[in-house]
């Protein structure tokens, strides 16, 4: 059986230990709550189901802590006071929804609307995946879809704060070289990978809309190209352009073109 053990040396907390402190909490099953988080210690929220754990931690602290610092945000629950938060410079909501939670649903549905009046004669010219992706669209339900944007914007803001701490973030274009528009890879670094695994990088820019740029910036051995992605914090777009024009000026790449094929 595999256990972690508890350290020998632990982190005591003491009148001296900085804290965040929250007073008058009454928010659903919360009842005028005082309580205080030892800050620099990993602290866990626990209690039976309909506490008020979630209540506490999403609605009342991260929600009241991302105001104080951004200035904007949903709504936080009902306190009277918070102590403490000049102690916190950051806030990062972490939690298991996948990114293809709100990305499937939303574009399902958005390529669903978008081509909802194809005739038969047109509807015979798509390939097998888009039909069926059209038709997926039109299973969406409105409770899926509005969970869905609810996702993007909890996305959209963990983002966010990630990239205020840097100018740009940059990554590869896509996970692979190049390859056939209908091979698509299944296995990557020796690794079986899931259906579009090899685009991790995009996708989300896509779905949260911070301004991002895709810039040719080489070859592999092979001939093949390689990008290079840069993205930015929302409403950030002349940053982008600016690094983008910069790099172009240091790596001319705009009268590069790939050799054509040899004839076989």
């Amino acid at each position: 059986k595999e256990a972690i053990p508890v350290p020998s040396n632990r982190r005591a907390v003491t009148d001296d230990t900085p804290t965040l402190t929250v007073h008058g909490a009454r928010e659903n099953n919360l009842r005028e709550l005082d309580v205080s988080f030892p800050l620099g210690r990993f602290t866990c929220v626990t209690g039976v189901s309909g506490s008020g754990k979630s209540t506490l931690v999403t609605q009342v602290l991260l929600r009241a802590l991302r105001r104080r610092m951004n200035g904007s945000g949903p709504k936080p629950g009902t306190y009277k006071r918070m102590l403490g938060g000049d102690n916190i410079d950051r806030v990062i909501d972490v939690d298991q929804s996948p990114i293809g939670s709100a990305f499937a649903p939303l574009a399902l549905a958005g390529d669903g609307a978008v081509h909802a009046g194809l005739s038969s004669e047109q509807r015979e010219l798509l390939t097998d995946y888009a039909a069926q992706f059209l038709e997926a669209g039109t299973k969406v339900t409105a409770i899926q879809y509005v969970q869905a944007e609810q996702q993007r914007v909890r996305l959209w803001q963990t983002f966010d704060e990630f990239l205020a701490r840097y100018d740009l973030l940059l990554t590869p274009v896509l996970a692979t070289p190049a390859f056939p528009i209908d091979n698509p890879p299944t296995v990557i670094d020796g690794k079986q990978v899931r259906p579009l695994a090899w685009t991790p990088f995009t996708m989300i820019c896509n779905l949260t809309g911070q301004p991002a740029a895709s810039l040719p910036c080489g070859r592999t051995s092979a001939g093949l190209p390689v990008g290079l992605h840069m993205i930015a914090r929302a409403f950030r777009e002349r940053t982008i352009l600016e690094a983008a024009l910069a790099f172009q000026r240091a790596h001319p790449w705009q009268d590069e073109w790939p050799k054509e094929p040899s004839a076989k």
